[in-house]
């Protein structure tokens, strides 16, 4: 995910949500919108957010609502963060 993160998200603070595809009603809870085609069979799941507390934020609107999945925080392309 290092790598990925490095090219496509290398600026600004990113969420990754791992194993998003036995989750979408948790998250859809939470307010993100993942469309079923965009995410079959998906690993993980990118989200771009404007600052670093915004993507904790989330984690912990995401957590309040029970078992949640593995998730990691980004900011500027590095590992900042997660939820283990």
């Amino acid at each position: 995910m290092g790598l990925w993160i490095d090219y496509f998200h290398s600026q600004g603070a990113v969420l990754v949500i791992w194993d998003c595809g036995a989750h979408f009603e948790l998250l859809k809870r939470c307010g993100i919108e993942v469309r079923l085609v965009e995410g079959f069979n998906n690993k993980a799941l990118t989200i771009e957010f404007p600052s670093i507390m915004d993507a904790f934020d989330m984690i912990d609107k995401i957590e309040l609502e029970g078992l949640s999945p593995y998730m990691q925080v980004y900011l500027d392309g590095k590992l900042v963060s997660d939820n283990i």
